[in-house]
């Protein structure tokens, strides 16, 4: 017999040294697939958490320039109630609050607001991107891409 015949599989017509080859590549593919998947996931996030803080920014000086007398505090509940994107509930975002991934800077104090003076809102709010976490034996590791903080600040006077 030819050695070509001895060296094919009779039921698929591959050379067998060949029949791991499609699995080696099936696994390369998938982790490129799934790596790009998860940036293009994280960068979406990061997008939709700059909007929010920008937004959360622009309505918290809204207020700040009708409600020149109001304290900080007030502020901040006004900005968790209009903004549902921190956690998704006022509860959630004065969560975040407390926690230290949304920070949330009214300037100047309420004794320095007075007409023509500018109020400005600053937001930073820390987005919970996924992470690629490579682990080593001896308990160490690095982390990838771990918490992205997007910053926006609104000014505004009161005419």
């Amino acid at each position: 017999m030819n050695r070509r015949h001895w060296n094919r599989n009779f039921c698929s017509g591959r050379r067998v040294h060949e029949s791991g080859q499609t699995t080696v590549e099936f696994a390369i593919t998938v982790t490129f697939f799934i790596l790009g998947f998860f940036g293009v996931v994280g960068l979406a996030m990061v997008f939709f958490g700059w909007l929010t803080t920008t937004n959360a920014a622009r309505e918290g000086t809204r207020y700040l320039i009708e409600n020149p007398t109001a304290e900080d505090a007030a502020v901040k509940s006004y900005i968790c109630k209009t903004t549902i994107a921190f956690g998704m509930s006022e509860a959630s975002c004065n969560a975040n609050l407390a926690a230290g991934t949304l920070y949330i800077l009214i300037e100047p104090s309420v004794s320095s607001r007075v007409p023509t003076t500018p109020m400005s809102v600053q937001v930073r709010y820390q987005v919970p991107v996924p992470t690629l976490r490579a682990s080593f034996f001896n308990g160490g590791g690095i982390t990838f891409l771990g918490p992205i903080t997007v910053t926006s600040m609104s000014v505004m006077r009161i005419e």
